[in-house]
Formats: structure tokens, C-alpha cells, sequence
């Protein structure tokens, strides 16, 4: 015989358990809106000043003026070495603990005004970073499986995201400055490098294949300096440079990445899941499952 309270709270495990079922299916897709109107708001306090425009009319201390001169003064190697986003770069007055912020679901780039251009650069290549772990994960997370942990309170160490991000930038910081004089100072600049962020050798080997680097007197010093640091994963490294380098324009910048469908961003975050692994990975890449069949169902999720 089933009691009112026995039946009270069957019907409470049940709404309990559409609710969860809601949750798992919708959850994802919340998740997108809600990284969407997140960068929406920061749109909103964007400065609009881009490439091109001219200083003279603005107050020099302004947020206008700043931005300016960075596009006026940043090395425009950097579009040759990683892709930016489709959606473009905008710089706001603060984030919350950093400098700068990648968004892969619109494909755009966010950075902190200040007028350090050459500290601004370099933010600007780890989020490029960013955008590029976001497409190839699997490949970024075979070669960070084959490396050391890097230095323990370094940025890198924060997690395997922010590792392979701080790779690009060490390695961008590394090849910036003059050419170095002697082999002696790139091998121990490259040693010194691996062990604050392993990995570093693999984006140096990237670039340094750019022209800009590669007519430089030291650019084979780079090359055989990091070359030892590749061995265990040089067919991974590879891979990702190919990723990069296929994407060569004639004017010699790479092509952005576009701003993916819903459906497009739902299979990168279950791909970065299961290539990141653990209890938590394999957990991400499965909640968003019923959003991609849910997806594939309506018909690919163009938006």
C-alpha cells in the first residue's frame, strides 16, 4: 500500500530528476549565452578607438590615446606568428585579475588599457594562445602531458590552459628584444626559459620560421637551442605548427578564427574535455553530450 507520504516523495525524486536531466541538456548552451552577455557588458565600456586612428586630437592620458599608440607601436610580427580571433581585439579599463582574456565562443580577444606596449604585446600573444588551445586541445594536451610541470607559483602552473598560453608568450619575449650575440647566451636563455615554462621551445621553433626572425644572425641558435627540448613530441609540435601555418595569407598575417556555430563551440568543449582527461574533463566533455545531439537534432545550431 503506497502512503501519502510515500507518494509525495516519489513525485519529489521525480521533478528532481527532469530538473537534473534539464539541467544536463540546457546547462551548455546556458553557459555560451551567458560567456555571450558577459561580453556584452564589457562591449559596453570598449574603447572604440582601432587601428589607424591618430593621437593628435586626444588627450595624451586618454584610454583613446593609449589605444592608439598601441596599434601605432605594436610589432605586427604577431600577426604572422598566431592567429587572432574573427571577432577582433578590444581593450576595457580592468578585468577581474588579469590583463587580458581570450573569448573563443566569439572568436575575439580582450585586453587591459595601459600604455606599455611592449608588456600589452605580449598579453596579446597569450591570448592568441588561448584562442589556438581552444581549437587544438588534443594536440596541446599530448604535448603538455610530455613535459615537465612548470616552475611551482609561476602563472604557468595555474593550470594547463594558462601553461600552454604563458609557452607562447616566453617564447615571444625570448625572440622580441635584438638579436643575441652568441650562441652560449641563446642556449642558456632557452634553458632558462624551459625550466620557468617547458614548452617554450616549441613556440620559439614556430616562430622563429617567420621571416622576421628567421634573416636574424642568432635565428639558427634558436633553432638548435630548442631542438632537444622537441624530441619527445616533435610529431605533436608539428601538428600544431601546420595548424598555425596553414592558415598564411600572401600579405603574410594568418587568417583568424571564425567565430564558431553554437554547435561548433559545444564539440571544442567536449574536445577539451577529453583531451584535458581526469575525473573533471571527462565529466565536462560528457555534460555537454545531450547539447550536441540536441544540437544535431535541430540542425547544426548556426547562431
Amino acid at each position: 500500500m503506497v502512503t501519502a507520504q510515500h507518494s509525495v516523495r516519489r513525485r519529489v525524486h521525480l521533478y528532481v530528476r527532469v530538473v537534473l536531466i534539464m539541467c544536463i541538456v540546457t546547462a551548455p548552451v546556458l553557459v555560451g549565452r551567458m560567456d555571450g552577455w558577459r561580453w556584452n557588458r564589457l562591449m559596453q565600456r570598449a574603447v572604440a578607438t582601432g587601428p589607424g586612428a591618430t593621437t593628435s586630437a586626444l588627450p595624451m592620458d586618454s584610454r583613446e590615446a593609449m589605444v592608439a599608440r598601441y596599434f601605432s607601436m605594436r610589432s605586427a610580427v604577431i600577426d604572422g606568428l598566431l592567429p587572432a580571433g574573427a571577432g577582433g581585439l578590444h581593450f576595457v579599463d580592468s578585468l577581474p585579475d588579469a590583463t587580458g582574456e581570450a573569448f573563443p565562443r566569439t572568436s575575439t580577444i580582450v585586453l587591459v588599457v595601459n600604455g606599455d606596449v611592449e608588456a600589452l604585446t605580449s598579453t596579446e600573444v597569450h591570448e592568441r594562445a588561448h584562442l589556438l588551445y581552444a581549437r587544438e586541445a588534443a594536440i596541446a594536451q599530448r604535448i603538455i602531458r610530455r613535459l615537465p610541470p612548470p616552475l611551482t607559483n609561476s602563472y604557468a602552473a595555474t593550470n594547463d590552459r594558462e601553461h600552454f598560453a604563458e609557452m607562447a608568450r616566453s617564447a615571444w619575449d625570448l625572440l622580441r628584444p635584438a638579436p643575441l650575440d652568441l650562441a652560449e647566451g641563446v642556449t642558456h636563455a632557452m634553458a632558462s626559459a624551459e625550466e620557468l615554462v617547458p614548452g617554450t621551445a616549441g613556440f620559439v621553433s614556430l616562430f622563429v620560421r617567420h621571416p622576421a626572425f628567421a634573416a636574424r644572425r642568432d635565428a639558427a641558435w634558436w633553432s638548435n637551442a630548442a631542438a632537444p627540448y622537441l624530441a619527445a613530441s616533435r610529431g605533436d609540435w608539428e601538428q600544431l605548427w601546420h595548424a598555425v601555418e596553414s592558415r598564411a595569407q600572401p600579405d603574410g598575417t594568418l587568417t583568424p578564427w571564425p567565430v564558431p556555430s553554437m554547435k561548433e563551440w559545444v564539440d571544442q568543449h567536449r574536445a577539451t574535455g577529453t583531451a584535458e582527461g581526469g575525473l573533471v574533463g571527462y565529466l565536462h566533455a560528457f555534460s555537454f553530450w545531450p547539447s550536441a545531439v540536441l544540437l544535431k537534432v535541430m540542425g547544426g545550431g548556426s547562431d
